[in-house]
């Protein structure tokens, strides 16, 4: 009669178990799934205002040197700013319209760049990957940097 009733227990305790994994188990791999997907959000993000930097600052020591090729020509500074799997291509980069990119009447002159990381454009493989809700072709992401002017 003993055993009958440990056996009860026990059975009963399993199925608690079962039921407690099948609530917690995926919820905690879609936590899991999200917060992988923010760090890497937050990494491409943090490479694209790196790269927005430096092109930034090439382009001002360019802009230095001969600012009427600066101007005209940012391309050829931005053809050197490449980091692997998110900065790939020179259409990424963009400089905004009037004083909010080169803006050089301030104290002091600088110069505004901004990047573009939009999944499979430019060359770029899908973001975030797994996409099990197809939302990666509308997530873009925006790296900027400013620089003094030389």
């Amino acid at each position: 009669m003993r055993s009958l009733i440990y056996r009860r227990r026990r059975g009963a305790a399993m199925a608690e178990l079962a039921a407690a994994l099948s609530i917690i188990l995926p919820i905690s791999i879609v936590a899991g799934f999200a917060a992988f997907q923010v760090a890497q959000a937050y990494m491409i993000k943090t490479t694209l205002d790196l790269a927005a930097q430096s092109a930034a600052r090439q382009l001002a020591i360019a802009y230095g040197q001969d600012p009427v090729s600066a101007k005209a020509f940012p391309e050829k500074v931005f053809d050197n700013v490449r980091h692997l799997g998110v900065v790939v291509s020179t259409d990424q980069f963009y400089i905004p319209d009037g004083v909010q990119g080169w803006n050089t009447d301030a104290s002091p002159p600088t110069v505004r760049v901004q990047i573009v990381f939009q999944g499979d454009h430019y060359g770029l493989g899908p973001f975030p990957r797994p996409d099990p809700l197809g939302l990666g072709s509308s997530i873009t992401l925006t790296g900027t940097g400013v620089s003094t002017l030389e």
